[in-house]
């Protein structure tokens, strides 16, 4: 009775551990080098057979860091670089003028003028307004011929400068434009009034911007003026005339 009692507990439990051990760790893989034939991904119902690695978690060489985004508006960036300055638009400037006449040099002696100038900038491009006043001096044979010891003049031009913005304080500047000239001998007994000619300006010169707001400059102009008055009747050369303005001021930027 003992015995058929543990024979049948026996058989019971029996393939109950085998099912609990199957269930367990299968036990190492083994990987067998010895055939290329075989399929790398094979593996045997008991846990053995051929592993091949997963390339994902292979050596992919040497570590490489990625780049990090920098934002290029950051203030905090200290390898950004300065951001340009913002020009204030407007320039108004006085200067003295030197006018030397090419043409009659003999009777129109060297004098002195001075202008104003105001432009507003669009980039590099300043259209521009300039109204100056000046003086020549007559010589003896010229004072008998106008009865007056110098030649005045009254003027007002139009026009546009190009200047040649760069990062340096040194501002490069072309002048070019329509010019109203009125010719004046006071006291003289030929000519009382003013006498108008029309003329055009060229010139150029360089600005030198010390402060955001204030820069010295210095250029010249040269003028032509074409003959439609008297103004010049009885000179060795009673046409189109021919002076330069060397200039020297400053210019207020706003």
């Amino acid at each position: 009775m003992r015995t058929k009692l543990f024979t049948l507990l026996l058989t019971l439990a029996l393939p109950s551990g085998l099912a609990l051990a199957q269930e367990g760790d299968p036990g190492p893989v083994f990987v067998d080098e010895g055939s290329g034939d075989q399929d790398p991904d094979y593996i045997e119902e008991d846990g053995t057979g051929y592993v091949e690695e997963d390339p994902a978690y292979q050596d992919q060489g040497e570590y490489v860091e990625e780049p990090v985004y920098q934002d290029p508006n950051d203030p905090n960036d200290a390898n950004q670089a300065p951001p340009e300055r913002e020009r204030p638009g407007r320039q108004l400037s006085l200067a003295l003028d030197v006018p030397i006449f090419l043409t009659n040099a003999s009777d129109i002696r060297t004098g002195v003028g001075a202008h104003l100038r105001f432009g507003y900038e669009f980039g590099i491009v300043v259209p521009q307004i300039k109204i100056g006043i000046s003086t020549n001096f007559l010589s003896g044979d010229a004072e008998r011929l106008r009865g007056a010891t110098n030649l005045n003049a009254v003027w007002a031009s139009v026009g546009v400068r190009l200047q040649i913005l760069n990062r340096s304080r040194f501002v490069p500047v072309i002048d070019a434009g329509l010019r109203l000239q009125f010719w004046n001998y006071p006291d003289a007994f030929v000519a009382t009034e003013y006498l108008f000619e029309p003329g055009i300006a060229v010139g150029g010169g360089l600005a030198i911007e010390i402060t955001e707001s204030f820069g010295l400059e210095v250029g010249a102009e040269l003028v032509v003026a074409f003959p439609v008055s008297d103004a010049f009747v009885g000179y060795e050369n009673d046409g189109t005339q021919f002076f330069l303005m060397p200039h020297l001021g400053g210019t207020f930027y706003f």
